[in-house]
Formats: structure tokens, sequence, C-alpha cells
């Protein structure tokens, strides 16, 4: 009997490698220790290193533009018209019972309804709260339409509302929530911040070291690690340049190893985040974290015991809660608490959940 493929398809306006590709890192880990022949098709290259260092199977291909901006949008009919040759070509590898799993608008919109009709099962991954590129776009009607043939999976309850709000139905929504293994480290030597983050405007990460340079020049023991890349990277490297205390680490791929690196994570977001991956990790290893009240981080951090959650302009919150985090009379009760928040988001509570909702919507077609 031919195993069936779990078919992953990401063609973005914007490479990206945050929270959402581990997830679907996860997820393809999770099926293919199942049982299910793994396949990435994506002009995400971010996205195709990750499965790469996995050793899963993966293949760059092009769709054309994601329409999320007004200059694609005018590009669509031309995008739909050229995609559908490479379209035909996929589709007739699919077979009934295979599961697809769809990131980027583009493919939701081209792909949704002639997978179905192939038999197959399909999961779209929604990992951003939907905004004007979504609900002010004109093919948002079309957009709905095809949401009644998949199952959206989004990582917390916060995500979930919203996407009800634009008229999809609950019986289409689900909530998955990511896993992580428990593995705690030992208490570094120094007092050590760490931000782990896209370093793009909306995380707040610039404006979070300029908070910072005060701080660590009243505090000349602590250090600040910053993890990621983004389109503000030029600018932290020069801010970190000029303090001793900050060092720009670039891409981090062992994130264990980061962790085991600092005493704290700082999560500095204006964004209204549908989880915050790095939340949670961080908490895994026994580290506090001190985030933006945004979204569905509260979801992710049990507040004023793992962590602490404040406004996302408050400068002297943010101070007060690090130096807080600091003392040895603070950081071990915050540490075991931030163990036990992240144990109820188990690698085994993901995969069982997985499971449930994959047999649960096979069921309700």
């Amino acid at each position: 009997m031919t195993a069936m493929t779990a078919w992953f398809f990401k063609f973005p306006h914007t490479p990206s490698l945050g929270g959402g590709e581990f997830f679907s890192l996860r997820i393809a880990q999770v099926l293919r220790k199942g049982g299910y022949a793994v396949r990435l098709i994506t002009s995400d290259q971010r996205l195709l290193r990750l499965f790469e260092k996995h050793g899963l199977p993966r293949r760059r291909a092009t769709l054309g533009f994601e329409p999320v901006s007004a200059g694609y949008l005018l590009l669509w009919p031309l995008t739909r018209a050229l995609a559908t040759f490479k379209v035909r070509r996929w589709l007739r590898k699919i077979k009934p019972g295979d599961a697809v799993f769809l990131h980027s608008l583009t493919e939701k919109l081209l792909l949704t309804r002639p997978a179905k009709r192939r038999g197959a099962n399909v999961y779209w991954l929604e990992y951003k709260i939907p905004g004007k590129w979504l609900w002010r776009n004109p093919l948002l009607r079309r957009y709905r339409q095809n949401a009644k043939r998949a199952k959206l999976i989004t990582t917390s309850k916060f995500a979930c509302d919203a996407f009800g709000k634009i008229g999809v139905a609950p019986e289409n929504l689900a909530v998955l929530y990511p896993g992580v293994e428990i593995a705690p480290s030992p208490y570094p030597n120094d007092f050590t911040i760490g931000v782990l983050s896209r370093l793009d405007p909306e995380k707040g990460t610039k404006e979070f070291l300029r908070l910072m340079t005060p701080l660590l020049e009243n505090h000349p023991a602590w250090r600040l690690l910053i993890a990621g890349v983004g389109r503000e990277e030029s600018a932290i490297k020069q801010i970190a340049a000029a303090h001793p205390q900050m060092h720009l680490l670039g891409l981090v791929s062992e994130r264990r190893e980061f962790f085991a690196e600092i005493s704290v994570l700082a999560y500095p977001t204006g964004a209204e985040e549908t989880f915050g991956l790095s939340l949670l990790e961080a908490q895994s290893c026994g580290r506090p974290v001190v985030a933006s009240r945004r979204g569905a981080i509260p979801e992710a951090v049990a507040a004023g015991e793992s962590g602490f959650l404040i406004p996302p302009a408050d400068t002297a919150l943010w101070a007060e809660a690090l130096e807080k985090l600091s003392g040895r009379e603070t950081f071990p009760a915050m540490s075991d608490a931030a163990l036990k928040q992240a144990e109820q988001f188990s690698v085994v509570n993901f995969e069982q959940g997985l499971r449930n909702l994959m047999v649960t919507f096979k069921t309700d077609k």
C-alpha cells in the first residue's frame, strides 16, 4: 500500500524564519514519524534550508506574486494564469487521503479546491493575525469560500477568534498550541538578557536596545545577547557595536544553546502576536520571560509567575522587571514556574492534538 504524503506549500510575499516556520517543521516531523512521506515545495529559501537541515525532502519552486499588496493584486490575473501549469503538475501527484498544508494566500487561493477534488485533506497554517492585507483585500470573498473546504490551524485562541471575526466558520477553525521538550539549563554566571526574534520594526528590538542602554551602564556586569535577522539588522548592529555589553549573534540555529546562555528572555514586540514560540522555548529551559502584553502572549506566559507582561511603551516597568529578575531572591521561584508553565505545552500534547485534529477533520467533512 502506498504511503500517504504530507505536502507543504509556501509561496510568500517575503521569506521569513520565525516561530511559524518551526511550527511547520514540527508538524512535518510528527507526520513523518507517523508514516507519512513529507514533501515541501516553496519559494522561501529560509524554510527550504530549515527542512534541509532536518533531512526532510524539499524542492524550490515559484508561483508568482502573493496578492497581499496593491501592486501584486494588479498582477494577480497574470500570476493565476501562469501558475495554473505548475499547479496541474503537482496535483497529479496528490493522492486521496494525502494531507496538504498551505501557508500563503497564493496557494490557498489556487490549490485548495483542486486538492480537495483529488481527495486530499487540506489544512491552512495561519501564523499571522488577519490585517488589512486580508480584510481589505478584494480576494477576501474567495478566501472565505475556499476556507469552507479546509481546516484553519491557528496557534492560539486569540488568533482563532481573529479569523472568526472575518467570517471563517467555527467548524473550519482549530487551535493547535506548539509543543516543547522540557530541558532545564544551569543558571549562567552573569545576568544575561536574551532577545530572540525577527529583527523587524514591529518586533520592537531596536527600541528595546535604546531602553537598555542606560540600564546596562548602571549594571556593568549585565550582558545582552540579540539573536535573529531582519530588516532592522543593520541599524541594530550599529547600536550593538557602540555598547560592549551588547552582542548581535545573527541567525541562531541551535536555539537551546542560546537559552542556556541567558538568564531571562526579553520579548518587546509591538505586534499582535499569534503566540510567541520563543517564549515557550525559553520557559522550557527554566528561563523566565519579560514580554509585551500583546495578542496571544498571555496564553503562553503565566503573568507574575513565569514572567512579567508589560505594555510595550512602559519603559519604567520593563526596567523594573529586569531589575527584579537579576536578583537571586526572585529568579529561582520564577524559573520553577517557567518550567511548570512549559509542561502544559509538551511535545506529547502537541502530537496528540495534531492527530486528533486530523482525525476529526476527516470525520467531519
